[in-house]
């Protein structure tokens, strides 16, 4: 869990991101925050990864260092992005403006409005199907 969980603080990516130094997995799915955490740890931690599938990116919260990472991960890393159609923290179609340019991502639109991303069977299915053809 993340320390702004369980205090009254604001979150701290760079304290999160720190602690996935030198770790390598083949596959990292994160949500909001976390997606940024996992941009962070990647560029800055020795944070590694073959894929990534971001969940409910947080638009809202792109300042530029980010899509400065942004852009050196997803030019080195295949990551799937879900968005919901009009998720507070950023539309699908604010992320696609960002995501177009990349050619190692795919970006897919899911029905939403609240930032929740509770249509778990529909995310299985969508992240599956991404992780068969990529691993091919």
């Amino acid at each position: 869990s993340y320390r702004h969980w369980n205090e009254d603080i604001e979150p701290v990516i760079y304290y999160e991101a720190e602690k996935f130094r030198n770790i390598s997995v083949d596959l990292v799915i994160a949500k909001s925050l976390g997606t940024l955490i996992a941009t962070k740890a990647y560029e800055s931690y020795s944070f590694k990864t073959k894929r990534a599938v971001f969940i409910g990116n947080p638009l809202r919260r792109l300042i530029p260092e980010y899509v400065e990472l942004l852009d050196h991960f997803a030019n080195t890393v295949p990551i799937l992005f879900i968005q919901q159609t009009s998720d507070p923290k950023g539309s699908y179609r604010q992320l696609e403006s960002i995501t177009q340019r990349y050619e190692l991502c795919n970006t897919v639109e899911v029905s939403g409005n609240d930032h929740l991303y509770n249509n778990f069977d529909e995310l299985k299915s969508i992240i599956k199907s991404w992780v068969n053809l990529s691993t091919t």
